[in-house]
């Protein structure tokens, strides 16, 4: 995406409460999936820009809502990537996990902006009953579009 738009994605704003997220813009895509499965690295890989998500090996890491502008500001091809909190296990206190998951699910619920929620399952262990929780959520709670994207495949068995 970066070479496609001929700028780099710009970081836009960030929220860790309902209350400190952005007035809605372009359209978004959000980035979603159980802690740890990769949504960085994907942000990453899809923007064509190393470092714009930090990656990390703990779960847990991304502890709010992250919006990153992707395509030239006065383009009406831009739009906002938003990397979101996983959920499942993190390595933290189950105050700040049930926080993350509130600020999330209003997210999804409220924003009309939201054009389609990239789901991440690991490829090397399907979905979770997790995952399915979160797809019964959007369809039926926040009845948003979803694509589910298999993540670390190169590393799953036949």
């Amino acid at each position: 995406l970066g070479s496609a738009y001929g700028v780099r994605p710009r970081f836009l704003a960030a929220a860790s409460t309902e209350e400190s997220i952005p007035p809605e813009g372009r359209p978004e895509v959000a980035v979603i999936g159980r802690s740890n499965v990769g949504k960085s690295s994907l942000l990453n890989v899809l923007t064509g820009t190393a470092g714009l998500s930090r990656v990390s090996d703990k779960p847990g890491r991304t502890t709010q809502l992250t919006w990153f502008e992707v395509g030239r500001r006065s383009s009406a091809d831009s739009f906002w990537l938003v990397d979101m909190p996983g959920y499942g296990f993190a390595l933290a206190s189950e105050a700040a996990v049930e926080a993350w998951a509130r600020l999330s699910a209003a997210y999804l619920r409220k924003r009309s902006t939201i054009k389609l929620v990239l789901v991440l399952v690991d490829a090397r262990v399907g979905l979770k009953p997790s995952d399915v929780q979160m797809l019964q959520f959007l369809e039926a709670e926040a009845r948003l579009p979803y694509l589910v994207v298999l993540t670390k495949a190169d590393a799953a068995g036949p």
